[in-house]
């Protein structure tokens, strides 16, 4: 399980062998969140404040072309 991005203290990973379409999984201390990366999206979260759900959605939304491409590469084409 890959951490392919660490910002303002969110690891955000890529499980290998993980399923479509993709998604990637924020972590952090207090809980963590899988937001899908076609269209930047939380699809399931736990522990996390509304205030750190928008944030990982910015970090995501940000960063989604870098995350999209590490997805392809750890999983290959398959969507």
């Amino acid at each position: 399980m890959p951490t392919v991005l660490r910002v303002k203290g969110y690891r955000f990973i890529i499980f290998t062998n993980d399923h479509p379409p993709p998604h990637i999984h924020a972590k952090h201390a207090e809980g963590g969140a899988k937001v899908m990366l076609d269209v930047v999206e939380i699809i399931e979260h736990h522990r996390l404040t509304p205030r750190q759900l928008r944030e990982i959605l910015d970090i995501v939304d940000e960063n989604r072309d870098f995350l999209l491409a590490k997805w392809k590469e750890l999983q290959g084409d398959a969507e």
